[in-house]
């Protein structure tokens, strides 16, 4: 699997959501960073694997 690569971001809008306990999340906050209309939200106290079942989640994507 390839790393994400911020200097090749989405151009579109786009909702980097990642769960508090996540390895990823410094990853998806410079993703989001570098996206144009890209917007970062940490779901509190989740993890790689049971942050989509957040409500916290569900509510930041609406």
């Amino acid at each position: 699997m390839i790393d994400p690569d911020p200097s090749d971001a989405p151009t579109r809008p786009i909702l980097f959501a990642t769960g508090s306990k996540d390895a990823i999340i410094e990853g998806s906050r410079a993703l989001a960073a570098a996206a144009p209309d890209g917007r970062f939200f940490e779901i509190p106290n989740r993890n790689h694997f049971n942050a989509p079942g957040s409500r916290d989640f569900k509510d930041a994507a609406v």
